[in-house]
C-alpha cells in the first residue's frame, strides 16, 4: 500500500497520535522470508531478511515454518498451554520476529500482515527473552508491543475508515471512540481428540470478552448460524472463535467460517460432521 495512505490512516486514528505505528508485511519468495516495515511518520521502507536455524532437514525459513507447524499445530492433540513445559515452541518463534524488535521501540504499535503459511503461526506469542523456569521473566512480543493483525493492509484501511466515518465518533483525542461488538464461538469439531475438554475453555473466553467490553452476550455453539454471522458483521468489531474451511495452499481470504454442524442449509462454509453437541 502507498505510504501516503498509511500516513493518512494513522493521522485519522487518535490512538496513534500518542504512539508510533509500524506497518509490517511478510513476503515469502523461493522459500525465503522477508519483512517489509515502514513507520507511519516517515516514508522509509526497511526490507529485512528472516534468518532461521538450519539442520539437515531444515535448510530454508520456509522449511523451518512448515516443520514448526507440523510439530506444534498439525501434530498436537490439544492446544498449546502457557505452562513452563509448553513454552519451548514459543521460544522457537523468535527468529520470525527478530528483525522487528531490532528496529521498533518498546511500546510502538505493530500492524502485522502475515502471508501464506505465516497466517497459522501465532507470531504475537514469540518469546523474546526470559527463562521458562521463571515465568515472571518471560516477555513475548505482545508484551513489548500492542499488536493488530490484518490479512490485508487494504482491508485494514477500509475497516478503519469505516470506524472513523461512523457518525458520533469524536476523533479529536484517544479514548473517545465507542465501539459496538459481537462475539461468536463454535468449537464442535468431534474429529480432534480431546476437543470436548477444550470447548468449555473456548466458550468461557468468548463469554468474558463481552463482559469486559460492555457488549451484548456472546453466542456460542448452536446459535451460531448464518443469521448470527450476518448480525455480528453489523457491529464495529466481530470476534469469531472457531475453525476455518479451506486448503492450506489457498489464499486465506478465500477460506470460510465453519458454523455449528446443525446449521445445514446447503451453503458453503458450514461444518458438516455428525456432532450432536447442543
Amino acid at each position: 500500500m502507498d505510504w501516503k495512505r498509511l500516513n493518512r490512516l494513522s493521522r485519522r486514528d487518535p490512538s496513534q497520535k500518542v504512539q508510533k505505528t509500524w506497518y509490517v508485511d511478510w513476503i515469502v519468495a523461493y522459500d525465503q522470508i522477508l519483512i517489509l516495515m515502514v513507520p507511519d511518520d516517515e516514508e522509509n521502507y526497511r526490507v529485512l531478511r528472516v534468518e532461521t536455524p538450519k539442520s539437515a532437514d531444515i535448510r530454508t525459513p520456509g522449511d523451518f515454518v512448515r516443520s514448526w507447524l507440523a510439530d506444534n499445530i498439525d501434530g498436537r492433540q490439544r492446544v498449546l498451554d502457557l505452562e513452563p513445559d509448553e513454552m519451548d515452541p514459543l521460544f522457537e518463534l523468535r527468529p520470525l520476529v527478530e528483525p522487528i524488535i531490532q528496529i521498533a521501540q518498546e511500546g510502538d504499535l505493530l500492524v502485522l500482515c502475515p502471508t501464506g503459511f505465516l497466517h497459522r503461526v501465532p507470531l504475537h506469542t514469540a518469546i523474546l527473552e526470559g527463562d521458562k523456569d521463571d515465568p515472571e521473566s518471560i516477555i513475548p512480543l505482545i508484551a513489548r508491543h500492542p499488536i493488530v493483525y490484518t490479512t490485508s493492509l487494504t482491508i485494514y484501511e477500509q475497516s478503519s475508515n469505516r470506524l472513523f466515518d461512523r457518525p458520533g465518533n469524536d476523533l479529536s483525542s484517544p479514548g473517545t471512540i465507542r465501539l459496538t461488538g459481537a462475539v461468536l464461538g463454535v468449537y464442535e469439531d468431534s474429529t480432534v481428540p480431546g476437543w470436548m475438554y477444550e470447548r468449555p475453555q473456548v466458550y468461557r473466553v468468548c463469554s468474558q470478552i463481552p463482559d469486559f467490553m460492555s457488549w451484548d452476550k456472546a453466542r456460542c455453539g448452536k446459535p451460531v448460524d448464518h443469521a448470527a454471522v450476518r448480525a455480528a458483521l453489523e457491529a464495529d468489531i466481530a470476534v469469531f472463535f472457531g475453525h476455518m474451511s479451506g486448503k492450506e495452499d489457498e489464499n486465506i481470504l478465500d477460506h470460510g467460517m465453519e458454523l455449528y454442524p446443525a446449521a445445514r442449509d446447503g451453503t458453503p462454509g458450514v461444518e458438516n460432521d455428525e456432532s450432536s453437541i447442543q
